[in-house]
């Protein structure tokens, strides 16, 4: 299986490098996101080439999000999620985000498409119309998964947040531990492991998502 995998630092966020708008945060796996402080207009922007993915193969684009208290501004922004292509066509979808639940994971679909031998890919997340001041989005990663595979998340059943680890001593989602026998983990990628059903996992702090 072939999958992309964008950080933030791979991506243009629009007052990005504005620590009045948004700040670096760091996970307590080790890696970093971007925390929305307080911002009007909201445009994140990736792109990557297809030549990476496997050609006439359809490929699901998914936002990796959260949230962190204090959060607000969502209810009445609907985020507008983009899909353009080399040829110029585009595809287009909403999602409120009012929805995604404090310190877990949640995957944001910016939409589908079928790779070409070659060429650009741009993906974008905005909410621009509304004038509402937003806050609390923590941005952690752009996943590009082939379609068929089914993406679960699962949650700790202890008190995990994306900057607390679990106290637990037999937490299941702990970082380079054993996952439900899927597998160790870095905070990484997870492989192929016989007889699970799971053909890779992505370590989260607090949850797990679930690749199958």
């Amino acid at each position: 299986m072939q999958m992309i995998i964008l950080y933030p630092r791979d991506l243009a966020v629009s007052w990005g490098e504005d620590s009045r708008y948004w700040e670096w945060i760091q996970l307590w796996n080790g890696s970093r996101a971007l925390r929305l402080k307080d911002v009007c207009w909201l445009e994140v922007k990736g792109s990557f080439d297809m030549s990476r993915l496997t050609c006439g193969a359809r490929y699901d684009v998914w936002f990796d999000v959260t949230m962190v208290a204090p959060v607000d501004g969502w209810w009445r922004a609907p985020m507008n999620l983009r899909l353009d292509f080399p040829n110029g066509c585009c595809t287009t979808r909403c999602e409120y985000l009012n929805s995604v639940p404090q310190d877990a994971p949640k995957l944001v679909s910016a939409g589908s498409f079928t790779a070409w031998n070659g060429g650009t890919l741009r993906f974008s997340m905005a909410e621009t119309r509304t004038n509402l001041w937003k806050k609390g989005l923590v941005l952690k990663k752009i996943i590009v998964l082939p379609q068929g595979y089914r993406v679960q998340i699962v949650r700790c059943g202890s008190n995990c947040t994306i900057t607390r680890p679990c106290t637990s001593r037999d937490c299941q989602f702990k970082i380079g531990g054993k996952v439900g026998g899927i597998g160790g983990g870095g905070g990484g990628i997870g492989g192929t492991n016989g007889g699970t059903g799971v053909y890779q996992y992505i370590l989260e702090p607090g949850a797990i998502i679930k690749i199958t």
